[in-house]
């Protein structure tokens, strides 16, 4: 499975752009097997979503992905891609805003809303990441679900 605004098959969600794809492309990134990772601290809620989401991917692609936290694993095995999920106000958001640079500003502050973006060398051991971030707790979910 890839993230893409460049493909043949597309899935909306949300009124938003068509984002996910089942074939490859220059501008895709793989997300099938990746290293899913979110900040222990964060809403609980969060974290069961990202178990549903796990045995989603296990279930569409046959592989079951890595579930890890990032306050507990400071290093993550190499992985070619990731997918980094947190609330705006997680260690791990704010970290990502404050050393790579991510744009948390469309979403702060608001209720119930979420963005992604794809970050190169978000974290040691990931070469590329999809980054989820939600608003508050609801919009954290709703953008793991979407």
């Amino acid at each position: 499975m890839a993230v893409s605004a460049f493909s043949r098959y597309t899935v909306h969600a949300l009124l938003e752009e068509n984002f996910v794809g089942f074939e490859p492309g220059d501008r895709t990134l793989d997300i099938a097997g990746a290293t899913i990772i979110a900040d222990a601290d964060d809403f609980v809620g969060i974290h069961i979503a990202l178990k549903s989401l796990v045995d989603d991917f296990e279930q569409i692609t046959g592989i079951r992905p890595t579930l890890k936290n990032a306050t507990t694993n400071s290093t993550t095995s190499a992985s070619a891609t990731g997918i980094i999920v947190g609330s705006v106000g997680s260690r791990l958001v704010r970290q990502l805003s404050a050393q790579r640079g991510l744009d948390v500003s469309d979403v702060e502050g608001r209720w119930e809303v979420f963005k992604t973006a794809v970050i190169t060398n978000p974290i040691a051991g990931i070469e590329r990441a999809l980054v989820i971030v939600g608003s508050d707790k609801r919009g954290t979910i709703f953008g793991v679900h979407t």
